[in-house]
């Protein structure tokens, strides 16, 4: 019954413009699933696991199942759909409403992988490609539950590791001590062994002349006069293109502070 009551709330507020209505009840749920493609268990389940995530990492993880996405925007745009929903319904974490929102478009079998905020930094360019390959192959097949969970599984991910931050552990720190003086001492040594044996092995039937005529190919040099000439420069440019369209990290940015990847399934 409640999965019912916010369904028909997502749709009234959108198609009638009444954001403030569906405010409070988007910040506690998180899968919409306004065509029913989904059980009551499956909801359930699926809105347990997305609201632990969102808790735990403080970015909303969001899935919005719609008939067509063509009846949310008024240009076509299924970016612009993805926009209002996030928009009208307060969907996100914090003030800068942080989420990462897939939104299903039924009907034409198309999806887009919207985020905002701090989504943006941990969703970049080729983080939204990673959490597509995880889904769109469970879509295809119409296994909509499984799609959805390996979403909200592949958008934990990438927000756990964010939430890591970078490996910053020295040399020492990783391999110890005696890995330090292995590598950098013993290696390099024990490379340095092998090429000079190889290099002495080549010089054996080597020995030193008497004299320098000796080192000289008969007829191989006669110079008379020699100069260098200076006669021209070149020059090569290289166009540097701007980059201030796209946000750190590899994230393509739109006006409205929102990042995309679209596809079909």
């Amino acid at each position: 019954m409640k999965r019912w009551f916010l369904c028909l709330f997502l749709l009234t507020a959108l198609l009638l413009g009444a954001p403030t209505a569906l405010r409070a009840a988007a910040a506690e749920n998180y899968i919409y699933d306004t065509t029913m493609t989904l059980t009551e268990a499956e909801w359930q389940t699926l809105e347990s696991q997305a609201a632990q995530v969102s808790s735990q990492y403080g970015c909303g993880v969001y899935a919005v199942l719609v008939d067509d996405y063509r009846s949310f925007t008024g240009d076509g745009s299924i970016h612009s759909a993805a926009k209002a929903i996030c928009q009208q319904n307060g969907f996100g974490v914090g003030e800068d409403k942080s989420c990462v929102l897939l939104l299903l478009s039924m009907s034409d079998r198309r999806y887009t992988l919207a985020a905002t905020g701090y989504g943006n930094e941990v969703f970049t360019d080729s983080a939204k490609d990673l959490v597509a390959n995880r889904f769109e192959n469970d879509f295809r097949r119409n296994d909509w539950y499984s799609g959805l969970s390996n979403y909200i599984a592949a958008s934990q991910e990438r927000l756990e590791r964010a939430s890591a931050g970078p490996d910053t552990r020295s040399l020492a720190q990783v391999v110890g001590a005696p890995g330090v003086v292995l590598l950098v001492v013993i290696f390099p040594c024990l490379i340095a062994l092998i090429a000079c044996s190889a290099m002495k092995r080549k010089m054996k039937s080597v020995a030193k002349a008497q004299y320098a005529q000796f080192y000289a190919v008969p007829n191989s040099l006669d110079i008379y006069e020699s100069s260098d000439v200076f006669t021209h420069v070149t020059e090569t440019r290289v166009k540097v293109e701007s980059d201030s369209k796209r946000g750190g990290g590899g994230t393509t940015i739109d006006s409205d502070g929102f990042s995309f990847k679209d596809g079909s399934f």
